[in-house]
C-alpha cells in the first residue's frame, strides 16, 4: 500500500509539474480538481491504552501519517466546494513475544495481587484507526500576485475501530468499533498555482472527533473488561500537517 501511495504522490507531482512548464493561463474562476493528499499527525495517548510492555514506560505521544484523495469545484474566484476521502491509523506495543504486559489496570484486573499478564505467543500492538469522508467550503483570499491563502469549515463522518492485535491484525484480544461525526472548522493553507489550473495546497488541521465512555470486552483475557470514565480519545491525531497535489482536467477557453 505504501509503495502504490508513493507511486500516486510522483505520478500527481509530475503532471502538476508538467502542467507549471506550459504556456497555458489559468483558465476560469469556475474548475475542478482531483488529488491525493498526505497527512502528519500527531497526539496524546492519555491514558486509554490498555497495558504496555514490562520495563517500558507508559505511552505518552505519538505520531504517524494519513493520507487520502480529494475533489475540489471553485465556484467563483475566491470560493470553492471541498470533498475529501480519508484514512488514518496508529499503533503503540502492548507486548513482546515471550514478554508480559503491566499496567494499573492490569493490577486492579487482577484485584490488585499482579501487574503483569502474560507471556504472549506473538508481538502484539494497540492499533486505533479511523477512516472517512468530509464535505464543506473553502474561502481563499488572495496572498500576492498567484499565491492565496484558505481558510476551510467541513462536517464530517468516520468509522473507526481500537483494539488489541497481532501485527498482520489475523488475531486480536479485544477491541471496539464505532461511528463519529463532527463540524471541523480549524484548517488552513495556502494554494500555490501552476499552470492550466494544477495546484499544490500546503495546510494544518487542529482538533478531532473524540470518543469517550467505551469498553473493550474480553480485552487480553477472558472475562476482562477495559472501560473508559470519560477520559476518551482522539480517533486521530489532534495535530494535522500536510500537503494535497491537485491536477485539473478543465477544458481549455479558446
Amino acid at each position: 500500500m505504501k509503495t502504490i501511495y508513493i507511486s500516486m504522490i510522483l505520478f500527481f507531482l509530475s503532471l502538476s509539474l508538467h502542467g507549471y512548464s506550459q504556456n497555458d493561463s489559468i483558465i476560469s474562476d469556475k474548475f475542478w480538481t482531483l488529488g491525493i493528499t498526505l497527512k502528519y499527525q500527531s497526539g496524546l495517548w492519555g491514558g486509554t491504552v490498555p497495558a504496555h510492555p514490562e520495563n517500558e514506560s507508559t505511552p505518552l505521544k505519538y505520531d504517524g501519517f494519513g493520507y487520502g484523495i480529494n475533489i475540489d469545484y471553485r465556484l467563483i474566484k475566491y470560493l470553492g466546494i471541498h470533498f475529501d476521502i480519508l484514512n488514518y491509523s496508529r499503533k503503540t506495543n502492548i507486548a513482546y513475544k515471550d514478554g508480559y504486559a503491566t499496567s494499573d489496570w492490569v493490577w486492579e484486573m487482577t484485584d490488585y495481587q499482579n501487574r503483569l499478564v502474560g507471556p504472549f505467543d506473538n508481538d502484539y500492538f494497540y492499533f486505533v484507526n479511523a477512516a472517512g469522508m468530509r464535505l464543506g467550503v473553502r474561502l481563499y483570499l488572495p496572498v500576492g500576485d498567484k499565491i492565496k491563502s484558505w481558510y476551510g469549515i467541513y462536517y464530517s463522518f468516520y468509522t473507526w475501530y481500537a483494539g488489541i492485535y497481532n501485527k498482520d491484525k489475523t488475531y486480536t484480544y479485544g477491541n471496539v468499533d464505532g461511528n463519529i461525526s463532527n463540524l471541523s472548522y480549524l484548517n488552513l493553507g495556502i494554494e500555490i498555482p501552476m499552470k492550466n489550473n494544477n495546484s499544490i495546497d500546503i495546510f494544518a488541521e487542529f482538533g478531532a472527533p473524540a470518543v469517550r465512555n467505551y469498553e473493550i470486552n474480553n480485552c487480553i483475557i477472558e472475562g476482562w473488561t477495559f472501560k473508559d470514565y470519560g477520559e476518551g480519545f482522539h480517533i486521530f491525531g489532534y495535530n494535522r500537517f500536510g500537503i494535497a497535489l491537485n491536477i485539473s482536467p478543465s477544458i481549455k477557453k479558446k
